[in-house]
C-alpha cells in the first residue's frame, strides 16, 4: 500500500501552478525494514521503538505507526507529547515516549493516558511527580544523560545527583536510561564510540539507588538504550531546565 502526501496549499500567487513535488510512501517498505530490525532485536532480547517524530518524518504518523506496529515495533517515539496524543485519539495501545518538552506541558494527561516521559533535569522530576500526583498514578520516566551531543540531556556532573532523587521520587518509576548518538550517520566516528563508553558508565549511577528495569510488566535486566538519531551536536536551550525544584501544585 503506497500514500501521497499532499502537497503544500497553494496561495493566490501560486494557485495556477502545478505542486512542484510529491511524496509517494511505500508503507510496504517501512514495514519490511521494521520487521527486519525488529527480527535482529529480538535475538539479543530487545525491543524496538519506531521513531515517528515530526509527522514521522514526513511520512505520515498515522499510517507509518501503524505500519511500524504491525511489523514488529512494540514502542513508538513521538518527541513531543501532542503527537503521542494524537496517537492515543486515535486507538493506538502501544507503548508511547515522548522526551522533548517543556515543563508547561500537559504531563498531566501524558500519564493519564500511559505515555512515558523523559526526564534530564530536577525541574523536570519535580515537574513530572507533581503531575503524577494530581493524576493518583505513578509516572514512567526514562532518565536522560547527554554523553556528547550537548542536547536535552543531564549534564554528566548532575546525574549522581539526578538518579539518586529519582530513586527517591515515590511518584515516579524508573524504567530506563538512555542517551542520544551525535555523528551516529558516520561510520566509524570517534565521538560515537566515545559516547557509547560514557553511556555504559552511567547506569553505574544504579548504586545510588536508581535500577531501571525493562518497560514490560515482568520482571527482567536492566532496560537502557541509546539513540541512534544522528543530529549535530550543539548548544540548545532544552538541554537542561534549571535545577531547582518547583513547588507542587496546580498544573
Amino acid at each position: 500500500m503506497r500514500t501521497r502526501r499532499k502537497p503544500l496549499q497553494s496561495t493566490p500567487q501560486t494557485e495556477e501552478l502545478a505542486p512542484r513535488a510529491e511524496a509517494v510512501i511505500d508503507l510496504a517498505a517501512i514495514r519490511h525494514n521494521v520487521a527486519l530490525l525488529s527480527a535482529l532485536a529480538r535475538r539479543n532480547g530487545a525491543e524496538t521503538m519506531a521513531i515517528v517524530k515530526a509527522d514521522a518524518y514526513g511520512h505520515g504518523l498515522l499510517p507509518v505507526a501503524e505500519a511500524a506496529l504491525a511489523a514488529g515495533a512494540t514502542w513508538l517515539g513521538t518527541c513531543d507529547l501532542a503527537s503521542a496524543f494524537k496517537l492515543r485519539e486515535h486507538g493506538v495501545s502501544a507503548r508511547l515516549f515522548s522526551w522533548l518538552e517543556t515543563s508547561a506541558a500537559d504531563f498531566d494527561r501524558a500519564i493519564a493516558e500511559d505515555i512515558d516521559v523523559s526526564v534530564s533535569s530536577l525541574n523536570e522530576l519535580a515537574v513530572i511527580a507533581c503531575a503524577a500526583r494530581r493524576a493518583g498514578r505513578t509516572a514512567r520516566i526514562h532518565l536522560k544523560v547527554d554523553t556528547g551531543l550537548w542536547r536535552n540531556g543531564c549534564p554528566p556532573e548532575n546525574w549522581p545527583q539526578l538518579t539518586k532523587a529519582a530513586a527517591a521520587e515515590p511518584a515516579v518509576d524508573t524504567v530506563a536510561i538512555w542517551s542520544h548518538l551525535a555523528c551516529a550517520d558516520e561510520t566509524g566516528h570517534p565521538v560515537t564510540g566515545l559516547q557509547a563508553r560514557r553511556f555504559e558508565e552511567a547506569p553505574a549511577s544504579r548504586r545510588n539507588g536508581t535500577s531501571p528495569t525493562r518497560p514490560q510488566p515482568s520482571p527482567g535486566p536492566t532496560f537502557t538504550s541509546i539513540s541512534s538519531e544522528s543530529a549535530s551536536p550543539s548548544t540548545d536551550s532544552t538541554r537542561s531546565e534549571a535545577n531547582t525544584p518547583p513547588p507542587c501544585g496546580p498544573p
